[in-house]
Formats: C-alpha cells, sequence, structure tokens
C-alpha cells in the first residue's frame, strides 16, 4: 500500500511541475515586468475583439447545433440498425483543413457575386457560415452518440399513447438534452480558438490578436496573460460540456438500441428535415 501511495504522489509531483511550474515561471516574469493588470484583463480594442469573438463562438455553437441534430436524425433514419452505413463516415469529414472549407466557399462566394452581379459576401456573416460547415461533422457525431443513448422502449411505450410530434418534444429531446449541451460547448470552444477561418474572411478575433502579440513581441509570458480571458471562457465552456458527455458515456447500455427506430418525423417539420439533408 505505502509502495503504491508513493508511486501515486511521485506521479502528481511530476505532473504538477511539468504542467504548472512553466506557467507559474511566465507568472513571475510578468510580475517584475508589472504588466499583469493591462494584459489580463482586456481594454479597449481587445475587449471588442473578445466580445467579437464570443459572439462569433455562440452563434456558431447555435446553428451548429441545431444543424447537427437535423443531419444525425436524417443520418440515423437512413441507416439499418445494427449495421455499418458510409453515413457514418460523415463525421470523419472533421479532417479536411478548415483551409480547403475556406478556399472553397470563398471561391463559391465569389461566382455568385460576379455571377448575379451581387455585392461581395464577406466578413462576419461568411465567416459565421463557413466555420459552422467545418465543424458541423464534429457536431453530428456528438449528436449520433447522444442518439445511440436512448431509451428506445420508453419511445416505443410512449408512440402508443401520443402523437410523433409529442413523442419528439416529451421524450426524445429531454434525452437528447446532454448530447446537445456536450454538442453546443464543443463547437463553441473550436471556434473560440480558431482564428484560421475568420481572418481568411477578413474578420479579426482575439485568438488572432493573441498569435499577432506574439510573433511581433516573441514574449511567452505576455502570450499567456493574454489568453487568460480566453483560457476563462474555454473552461467554462469545457465544464458545461464535460457535464453533457459524462451523462452520456455513464448511461448504462441500450440493449434494445440495434433494434430501435425514431419516432416518424412530424409532417409539419418536413422543411426543416429536408434542408438538413440538402
Amino acid at each position: 500500500m505505502s509502495v503504491r501511495l508513493n508511486i501515486r504522489l511521485i506521479g502528481a509531483g511530476v505532473f504538477l511541475t511539468v504542467v504548472y511550474l512553466p506557467v507559474l515561471v511566465l507568472t513571475a516574469n510578468a510580475v517584475l515586468d508589472g504588466e499583469v493588470f493591462a494584459l489580463i484583463v482586456p481594454m479597449g480594442r481587445r475587449a471588442d475583439l473578445l466580445l467579437k469573438s464570443v459572439a462569433l463562438a455562440f452563434l456558431t455553437a447555435s446553428l451548429g447545433t441545431a444543424l447537427s441534430t437535423l443531419i444525425a436524425v436524417v443520418l440515423r433514419g437512413n441507416c439499418t440498425p445494427g449495421k455499418f452505413s458510409p453515413a457514418y463516415l460523415f463525421p470523419a469529414m472533421i479532417l479536411v483543413p478548415p483551409y480547403i472549407h475556406s478556399m472553397g466557399w470563398s471561391e463559391f462566394f465569389h461566382q455568385l457575386s460576379t455571377g448575379f452581379s451581387l455585392p461581395a459576401i464577406f466578413g462576419f456573416p461568411a465567416a459565421l457560415w463557413v466555420q459552422t460547415l467545418y465543424l458541423l461533422p464534429a457536431g453530428v457525431g456528438i449528436v449520433l452518440l447522444g442518439l445511440a443513448s436512448l431509451e428506445g422502449r420508453q419511445i416505443e411505450a410512449a408512440l402508443l399513447f401520443s402523437s410523433p410530434r409529442k413523442v419528439w418534444l416529451r421524450i426524445v429531446m429531454p434525452q437528447l438534452r446532454p448530447a446537445l449541451v456536450a454538442c453546443t460547448g464543443a463547437l463553441f470552444v473550436l471556434s473560440l480558438i480558431d482564428y484560421a477561418i475568420p481572418s481568411l474572411f477578413q474578420v479579426n478575433t482575439y485568438a488572432m490578436e493573441i498569435f499577432a502579440d506574439f510573433s511581433a513581441s516573441h514574449s511567452p509570458w505576455r502570450t499567456f496573460l493574454m489568453s487568460v480571458p480566453l483560457l476563462i471562457t474555454t473552461t467554462a465552456a469545457l465544464t458545461i460540456m464535460h457535464s453533457g458527455l459524462k451523462s452520456i458515456f455513464l448511461r448504462p447500455s441500450r440493449e434494445d438500441f440495434q433494434g430501435m427506430q425514431l419516432p416518424p418525423w412530424p409532417s409539419s417539420w418536413t422543411a426543416l428535415k429536408i434542408g438538413a439533408g440538402g
């Protein structure tokens, strides 16, 4: 027991040293230079950039979660339970680099504006759209995990007494809520820390400001302190996301999932499903 305890203490000491000692050194350098408050607390232009970045990430996460839910339902409905389908390869599209998405959509926007004499499409709306579609496969993957954890017997029993619309709203969506929370948190964090897609559409973000400052100063401690507002924001989002993922993975395995079918899609929602499929 004592040997095991010593090994755990040594491991914890190594972990704390490797992870936190560099942070403490950077903080000490900042304290000596007296710029801690000015770098940690964003003021003026940096505050505006942080708010713009959070707004872009929030809108991306909201739109991405809505589309991911609809697409996951379409994919799940077009797959035979228990058998592999090419539809499940859709989440693997997250491996496509972001600049491929940016270049493709930039060319499409250019052709659209020149071909139909429309105003040029760039800036915040273009960045929001491309960022959302780039992260969509990741969101779909998370929602598919949520669909795999649904209570099949409960859904089947509810369909005997209620309409499909009520089953979706009162049974499926509440059970799917942890996956939606995890999806929103993941898309928010991935969007907030990315500067590649926004910068290609002439949108400055806080992440880009950190990168630009390091390129100019080559000072690791300045970069660390400037990252603190971003770290606080992403930590809060990751905490919420973790609760959703934990709820999904800690649920008992669903033995009835292999034969489970989702409730029929309400006819009044058909336009949503067609749009998601497109």
